[in-house]
């Protein structure tokens, strides 16, 4: 038996064998409530599990917005007429496309699914060159005694207040140096700021902190320059270098420690922008 809780307790959406949610025939129309509202087209009915028989029959679709194949079982939708609220949710349709017209979705589906299997496999290959090659530029750039490298990384917002989603992704890494130890020491990050021009502006420290307030008698024994940064904290990215905050759209130098081996993604950032060649 499945249960969801509802408005009035636990509600039992258990599929039976003759609900008319386990026959919907192929091109019915789905529509999800939430997400920017995309819509779906049944290209197949895959049965019920023998396992999973509340579930009932689990159905292949095709996201009509950008052709990618998905699943959706009967228990998790119900017919658009039954929608009461705005909650996030599947619902199915009276709306059926013809059999062409589906087969074309279809075939237009596998094309696509082919074309991205397609871009993953050469860009695992990619990635594996510039693995190889990076490698290389770290035995001869990087001494086996380095316990931690000076990074350079771009990290662009990708916050949406609108959903209060906070977070930056990382365009550009760049490895700036190396550390014979594993202390975040504010001064050594800015001892390597000026190897790239991206991140010399970080060379010297601010007069101010991130109140725009100079140091005084009053408060040396908090006071730090804004831009750095300390947030050795769940969820933090610990100490580092940046002018702005944590999520803003900017350059930050940070020390990346190094445990049993180097991380994959610091070989490819090598290959990618090595400035030790000359």
């Amino acid at each position: 038996m499945i249960y969801r809780i509802g408005a009035d307790g636990l509600e039992n959406i258990s599929v039976t064998e003759d609900d008319n949610k386990n026959n919907l025939p192929v091109g019915t129309i789905l529509q999800l409530n939430g997400y920017d509202n995309p819509r779906y087209v049944i290209i197949k009915n895959l049965g019920v599990h023998e396992r999973y028989r509340s579930h009932g029959a689990r159905y292949m679709t095709v996201k009509l917005d950008d052709y990618t194949f998905s699943q959706h079982d009967a228990f998790s939708m119900n017919h658009i007429d039954t929608k009461k609220d705005n909650r996030i949710h599947m619902y199915y349709t009276s709306e059926v496309m013809p059999e062409d017209k589906v087969l074309e979705i279809w075939e237009k589906a596998k094309l696509v699914e082919q074309q991205k299997k397609e871009a993953k496999e050469k860009a695992e290959k990619i990635a594996a060159e510039k693995k190889a090659r990076g490698r290389k530029l770290f035995e001869k750039h990087i001494p086996p005694e380095a316990q931690a490298l000076i990074v350079a990384k771009c990290e662009r917002d990708d916050c949406d207040l609108q959903t209060d989603y906070f977070a930056t992704s990382t365009t550009a890494t760049v490895i700036l140096g190396w550390s014979k130890h594993k202390r975040d020491l504010f001064s050594e990050m800015r001892k390597h700021a000026d190897r790239i021009s991206e991140t010399a502006h970080l060379k010297n420290k601010p007069t101010v902190d991130s109140n725009n307030e100079p140091k005084t008698e009053q408060n040396k024994s908090w006071w730090h320059p804004k831009d750095e940064h300390r947030e050795k904290y769940s969820m933090g990215k610990g100490y580092y270098l940046k002018d702005g905050n944590a999520y803003s759209t900017g350059w930050l130098i940070q020390k990346v420690c190094k445990y049993q081996d180097w991380s994959p993604s610091l070989y490819i950032s090598m290959a990618e922008r090595c400035i030790f060649e000359k």
